[in-house]
């Protein structure tokens, strides 16, 4: 290629499943119109495959985007297949809300070789955490992260565990409490500010929309979003395709990554164009007015 290559991004999302077990008010996935499935097992492998020509020490997978998945019941054999094949990956991460983290899956999940997992569980009460959480049950969801931790020092696993909370009205109250609750079993409590997904989730009331773009966003130069059909977005918050930038059926991840879509993309938010771009006109993280989006119990750091 003549022009500059972006090379790898530094975070690769593999969307096996965008079902989900629970019908959560902030979160978009209700709203989607994108057809639903399952990853097939053919397109994984060759996913894998592109990745073993690239040098991916500062590259993160995450196996998850809209989808709850442990639905998914490939989901730990993807695990195992990627740390087999990837051998020098920085490291693969699962976030899941636990509801069907069962002692089975428990063990699984803790032999698969999986680095870090993300719990999200928002709230340090039933009453507030059913009112965001629906479909979902607080109390088998608690009893199966209690065992899970137990499980995970009988197996002496050293896998990074973070409990994450979703900060809104209903629950602001109780940080301190979930702090409490979970820093004896987690290895990281991170605290998460709302987000308004494009204008189709539950939105953070304090977060006023600007007219005027605030920020370039690094999302499409770092990072790459492959849904469970192989279409490719530019953006964790992008729950619908809005940008589809290509396919890596036909396609290699390299190839997608330096295309003239992407490239069009990183011109305008880079030229402060954002506006003219769909969805980035709708975000906040470019047009609101607070860009960091929590905060992590390690080194008290502020992750934005």
């Amino acid at each position: 290629m003549s022009k500059i290559e972006y090379k790898i991004p530094k975070e690769i999302y593999i969307e096996t499943t965008n079902h989900c077990n629970a019908h959560c008010p902030m979160c978009p996935n209700d709203q989607m119109k994108r057809e639903r499935g399952i990853m097939d097992w053919t397109l994984f492998v060759k996913i894998v495959r592109d990745c073993k020509e690239l040098d991916l020490e500062n590259t993160t997978i995450y196996l998850h985007k809209e989808g709850e998945p442990l639905i998914d019941s490939k989901i730990f054999n993807r695990v195992r297949y990627i740390k087999k094949e990837l051998p020098n990956l920085k490291e693969v991460v699962l976030n899941t809300n636990a509801m069907l983290l069962n002692e089975e899956n428990t063990i699984q999940l803790l032999h698969s070789g999986l680095d870090k997992v993300f719990f999200s569980v928002d709230g340090a009460r039933e009453e507030s955490y059913q009112k965001l959480r629906l479909g979902l049950d607080y109390k088998t969801v608690i009893d199966n992260l209690i065992r899970f931790f137990e499980l995970k020092r009988q197996y002496h696993s050293n896998i990074h565990t973070v409990m994450q909370m979703l900060v809104y009205h209903e629950n602001i109250n109780e940080v301190h409490d979930y702090k409490k609750q979970w820093e004896d079993f987690a290895d990281e409590i991170f605290i998460k500010k709302m987000h308004n997904y494009l204008d189709a989730g539950m939105s953070d009331m304090t977060q006023v929309k600007s007219d005027k773009q605030i920020d370039v966003c690094q999302e499409p130069f770092e990072n790459m979003i492959i849904y469970w059909n192989g279409d490719v977005g530019i953006c964790c918050w992008d729950y619908d395709s809005f940008a589809n930038v290509g396919n890596v059926r036909d396609k290699s991840i390299v190839e997608v990554f330096n295309n003239s879509s992407y490239e069009i993309i990183r011109t305008k938010l880079s030229n402060y164009k954002a506006n003219k771009l769909e969805p980035c006109s709708r975000c906040l993280r470019i047009f609101g007015q607070d860009k960091i989006a929590g905060y992590s119990s390690v080194d008290e750091n502020i992750v934005r």
